[in-house]
């Protein structure tokens, strides 16, 4: 069933309040978290989007000093109308390990939120949570009603059984609380303890408008232009689940036309950089994106076909189709739905010879137009169309 169009739900959300709880940074590669808030401010609603803090320690290591800079700005922004950032204070280190240290770096975020509710006059508002150690500000919050949207297995991202253990203790803690649970993917309910709550799936989206004008006629950015044809190009954060050693193949293949776009964790940084013939274009802020989606011949995914990353709904697969070019990716479950327009590589090598055989033909018009299609009924409206018709059942929506 289609949703409502998004507007007519204006007179329902027109002054309801939302929180979100622990969030990824406003200004880093934008999540759903971002479209769903900045789409729900500009239909009326009052938002506070709460950053998850990091750790000085991890500020240091990480050599994160962009978010040191934002905090100087102030612990409250306003990004616009209705809508405010808040920059907790960064966590004591050690949370990770402790409840105890855990429990008092959420009972001081509570605290400014609390604090910015009351100034407000905040007496009634929804939580929407994305990660487990939520729970530990939400123990000092009061709710009306508590979302938990889950974008990642997170007890994945640990790299031993104990921290594991305690991700999924703490998980449990939160979905007991929750009223509501979304998973972006079908695969995150072989985790029992998500799938014993028998969660709602509503996969990610995409600025389709934006994302479309990548594969349009217009300027090429000087960066792109720079760059020997053919090109092959990645957009988003390079982490420990992209596959080096298939990087590094492309590299070896075509170098210098391999071009990644988007910031690299500081934990991968000297691995990333010291592979040959890769163009590292850095963090480019979404908006500016199209000029160089423009230069891309290629679009490509080259993720670890890991357990974490099977259990994920990348946003770039949608932002690809959006392009509508050629679109080679490892085989993950979240892109099986979309065989037919977009190359999935059995293995590395296969992976070089998608590429190689995307780059000797020319698009076929059709499927350009299919992809695109597909990509356009996967809009950020659409998908939280789906979540509001999820969340508001009773209430009258104008057609």
């Amino acid at each position: 069933m289609t949703p409502a169009p998004l507007d007519a739900w204006r007179p329902v959300l027109k002054g309801r309040r939302f929180l979100w709880l622990l969030a990824p940074p406003w200004h880093d590669v934008p999540t759903r978290q971002n479209h769903f808030a900045r789409r729900l401010a500009r239909l009326g609603a009052e938002i506070l989007y709460v950053e998850n803090p990091p750790a000085l320690s991890s500020v240091i290591r990480q050599r994160r000093w962009r978010e040191l800079r934002l905090r100087r700005l102030g612990p409250i922004r306003e990004i616009e109308p209705r809508l405010h950032v808040l920059s907790p204070g960064l966590n004591f280190p050690g949370m990770k390990r402790s409840d105890t240290v855990a429990s008092v770096n959420g009972r001081l975020i509570a605290g400014q939120i609390n604090r910015y509710l009351q100034q407000q006059g905040w007496s009634s508002y929804e939580c929407w949570c994305r990660v487990p150690a939520s729970i530990f500000a939400l123990r000092y919050l009061t709710p009306d009603t508590t979302v938990y949207d889950i974008t990642d297995d997170y007890g994945l991202y640990e790299r031993n059984g104990a921290a594991r253990a305690t991700v999924r203790e703490r998980e449990g803690l939160l979905l007991a609380r929750a009223d509501h649970v979304f998973i972006t993917s079908a695969e995150l309910r072989k985790n029992p303890v998500i799938s014993a709550l028998r969660p709602r799936l509503v996969p990610n989206g995409v600025d389709y408008e934006l994302f479309a004008q990548g594969g349009e006629a217009g300027p090429v950015h000087p960066v792109i232009a720079s760059i020997q044809k053919p090109i092959i190009g990645y957009v988003g954060l390079t982490s420990h689940w992209m596959d080096f050693p298939l990087l590094e193949s492309l590299g070896q293949r075509w170098p210098g036309q391999v071009v990644m776009v988007g910031p690299i964790a500081a934990e991968v940084e000297a691995r990333a950089r010291a592979i040959p013939g890769i163009v590292w274009a850095g963090f480019v802020p979404q908006p500016e994106l199209p000029p160089y989606l423009r230069g891309f011949d290629v679009c490509i995914m080259p993720h670890l076909a890991n357990e974490l990353r099977c259990r994920s709904n990348p946003l770039k697969i949608c932002e690809y189709l959006a392009i509508g070019k050629p679109f080679v990716s490892v085989d993950l479950p979240a892109v099986q739905p979309f065989c037919g327009v977009i190359d999935v590589a059995a293995h590395r090598d296969d992976f070089v010879r998608l590429v190689a055989a995307n780059l000797a033909s020319s698009p076929l018009p059709h499927i350009v137009e299919w992809r695109q299609e597909i990509a356009r009924s996967f809009s950020w409206d659409h998908i939280l169309g789906t979540v509001l018709e999820q969340l508001y059942p009773l209430l009258r929506v104008a057609a």
